[in-house]
């Protein structure tokens, strides 16, 4: 089942069969995908992580509102010792979305959502490469998760 839209932001979620507690589970934004249908996640696991990563979403620190999204990924990600005052933005889902670094941010009413994948050893030798970010409007990215979460836990 999706919920949302694949262009703007949406999750994608297919139950194991014979299996209400495992799924397989991806996150489209611009149409890129993260994490991989071809694994399955724990489900309870997966929606509470979802829900603490995109329901509250927090502004940077001053010290890097005026900075591109890009140069705050590369801050948090890019350093051997990133500072802590950023760390509160990393976003840790499940095992299926390990190979992707993923921070969230907001700024101008929106939420940026950023990441990129890192490891050289996922399936998809064609994955687009470098950082990628969406500004979403947080309704919409509220109402999606939301959706998601009310469907399954519910």
């Amino acid at each position: 089942m999706l919920f949302g839209n694949k262009e703007i932001f949406g999750i994608e979620i297919e139950y194991e069969e014979d299996s209400t507690t495992f799924a397989y589970i991806a996150i489209y934004v611009s149409n890129i995908y993260i994490g991989t249908l071809d694994e399955v996640t724990y489900l309870n696991s997966f929606l509470a992580s979802l829900e603490n990563s995109f329901c509250d979403v927090e502004e940077l620190p001053l010290r890097l509102q005026q900075a591109t999204p890009k140069d705050i990924f590369l801050e948090r990600f890019g350093m051997e010792n990133w500072n802590d005052d950023i760390d509160p933005f990393n976003i840790m889902l499940e095992d299926t979305f390990d190979p992707f670094s993923m921070m969230i941010y907001k700024s101008n009413n929106k939420a940026v959502f950023l990441w990129s994948l890192w490891s050289e050893h996922f399936r998809d030798k064609d994955y687009p490469k470098g950082i990628h970010y969406k500004e979403i409007d947080i309704s919409y990215l509220n109402e999606v998760v939301n959706k998601c979460t009310d469907y399954y836990l519910k």
